[in-house]
């Protein structure tokens, strides 16, 4: 779908920022990055289907595969993972308070790490969506304490009312943010 204005602000005036060639991904597709004049917003244009998404977010993407994919940096993957999950941790501690009473809701979740890492800390209601479930579903042992959901924000009950919603993989993939902003 190619967009003729940004997808935040409605402004007509964007830029073509970059072009690059996608990551852990065998392809020569190159996708093009926009940046709005009005707002700043970078977003990709033209916006690739949920069809062909999903094909760059196979079992084979290498997130999915955890760090057992790294081969001999194995270790150095699963620091960084753990550096990654506990600065996000520290961020919601920063601007909320978690706690057991809490529902803490990650939209595209992915391989649920951050939230395993927010169930040894806050011990709260933890949720995950994503439209795939390739990210857990070969370690269910692993996130059994994880409410996992696959599907996207519409599928998600009316009447579910997490405390703290983060969206750290979502985001740039939404064609519609401020619908689901105000969704969420």
């Amino acid at each position: 779908m190619s967009l003729k204005e940004c997808i935040v602000c409605n402004n007509k005036e964007t830029t073509n920022l970059y072009s690059t060639a996608a990551m852990m991904h065998h392809s020569i597709k190159e996708f093009n990055f926009f940046i709005c004049k009005n707002c700043n917003l970078v977003f990709l244009n033209p916006h690739p289907s949920i069809k062909e998404l999903k094909e760059y977010y196979t079992d084979f993407y290498l997130p999915y595969r955890g760090v057992s994919a790294w081969g001999k940096y194995q270790k150095l993957a699963y620091i960084s993972q753990k550096r990654l999950d506990a600065k996000r941790a520290n961020l919601l501690k920063q601007y909320s308070s978690p706690n057991e009473a809490s529902t803490i809701l990650d939209v595209g979740c992915g391989n649920p790490t951050f939230l395993e890492t927010c169930s040894k800390l806050f011990k709260s209601s933890l949720y995950g969506i994503d439209f795939s479930d390739n990210g857990w579903i070969k370690d269910k042992k692993k996130f059994k304490n994880l409410n996992l959901i696959l599907g996207d924000i519409d599928d998600l009950k009316e009447n579910f009312s997490p405390d703290i919603i983060t969206l750290w993989h979502y985001l740039e993939h939404d064609y519609y943010p401020n619908k689901t902003l105000k969704k969420l």
